[in-house]
């Protein structure tokens, strides 16, 4: 819809600016989360839109996810936050978070998934180099602006 868009949008600028913190978004969702005030689906819907837009903005959702994960397995549909973390890994090269390896086994779409992702190994990709390059930049704008 137009506002899951809007939402995406607006959150991949903020991450653009330097303006998301992970730790304390993921905190906040974690609580929404667990009081239902938000659906997990929706969530996954507009962090894959805002992930898209930039290889900043994927970064930082892909932190936000990391940090929602203790909850997402008593969320209805949480599953599809791991998907999207799992798949961001992927895109930008780096290994599954430890906590879902136990979540490996089984014959679950999502226990497949993340065994297909072990087997690769760490490695630099273009869209995390762009990534680490947006975020030194801003570093080096925030260094320049200070007296």
């Amino acid at each position: 819809t137009e506002v899951r868009a809007n939402a995406a949008e607006a959150l991949a600028s903020l991450a653009d600016r330097g303006m998301v913190d992970t730790a304390l978004f993921a905190e906040e969702l974690c609580w929404l989360l667990g009081q239902h005030h938000v659906m997990a689906q929706r969530i996954e819907q507009t962090f894959r839109d805002a992930a898209s837009i930039s290889p900043l903005a994927g970064w930082r959702i892909m932190q936000v996810l990391e940090g929602i994960l203790p909850v997402v397995g008593e969320v209805y549909r949480g599953g599809a936050l791991v998907q999207l973390l799992v798949q961001l890994a992927g895109e930008y090269g780096v290994e599954i978070p430890e906590v879902l390896r136990p979540k490996m086994k089984g014959s679950t779409v999502l226990a497949k998934n993340l065994r297909a992702l072990e087997k690769l190994q760490p490695h630099p990709t273009e869209l995390a180099e762009q990534a680490r390059d947006q975020a030194q930049e801003l570093l080096d704008q925030h260094r320049c602006a200070q007296p």
